[in-house]
């Protein structure tokens, strides 16, 4: 008998949980732009598979507790996504793209928790620092003495790399030093905590996108999730 009934129990909150589900989605068309529903249906189908698995734990009642605490931080916060594009001028560019996120944030009306910076690419990345012209020349010169471009790179040897891993131009190919500079520079996302609409930057704290390559095009990705 008890068998049956955690079964019936189980059965329950499942058909609960989906009901639920559907009533999330249907928010999230109601009171969301086009381009941010994906992203948050991917994010309440990864959370409702995380409850399935809980329902199999033994004490039924414990994942019913952790599931409407789960419920309320999703229904009580919000989810927006912009995707941008910015062209880089030359090598080793820097853009600083602090007012475009505030400008970003204020379409929102965002008021609390965090905004994400992501770059869509492994030759760029996105940096806090100083908007300084003399700390940036520095940090090129750095650059170019550390990693230089005249350096010998195996990536750059088209004749012994994966096809797969080919550029559709050889010219962009060409660049081992970029990839090197990612890497030791690091982020490709920065993420900041927002309150009352505005970013929790320090009084010098700018947030910079650094370009590793040639001039080109990036695709930049502002993600908000708050109340």
């Amino acid at each position: 008998m008890e068998i049956w009934n955690a079964l019936v129990i189980r059965k329950f909150m499942l058909d609960w949980l989906y009901n639920t589900y559907c009533i999330c989605l249907l928010l999230i068309s109601v009171r969301k732009s086009s381009d941010s529903i994906l992203v948050e249906i991917v994010l309440y189908m990864n959370i409702f598979n995380e409850w399935c698995q809980m329902i199999k734990s033994d004490d039924v009642w414990w994942c019913l507790m952790i599931i409407m605490r789960d419920l309320f931080l999703l229904i009580s916060k919000m989810f927006v996504t912009k995707e941008i594009e910015i062209h880089t001028k030359r090598p080793f560019d820097i853009i600083d793209l602090t007012d475009q996120i505030k400008s970003f944030l204020k379409k929102c009306k965002a008021k609390d928790w965090l905004v994400s910076i992501f770059t869509r690419h492994t030759t760029a990345v996105l940096k806090i620092n100083e908007a300084e012209d003399g700390f940036w020349n520095d940090l090129r010169k750095r650059c170019d003495k550390y990693v230089s471009i005249d350096e010998r790179y195996q990536h750059n040897d088209l004749e012994n790399r994966d096809p797969k891993t080919m550029c559709k131009s050889k010219e962009e190919c060409l660049n081992g030093h970029s990839h090197i500079r990612a890497m030791l520079m690091w982020d490709s996302s920065e993420t900041v905590p927002v309150k009352k609409w505005n970013m929790l930057l320090g009084v010098w704290q700018r947030i910079l996108l650094f370009e590793l390559d040639h001039a080109r095009s990036r695709q930049i990705v502002f993600s908000y999730m708050g109340e």
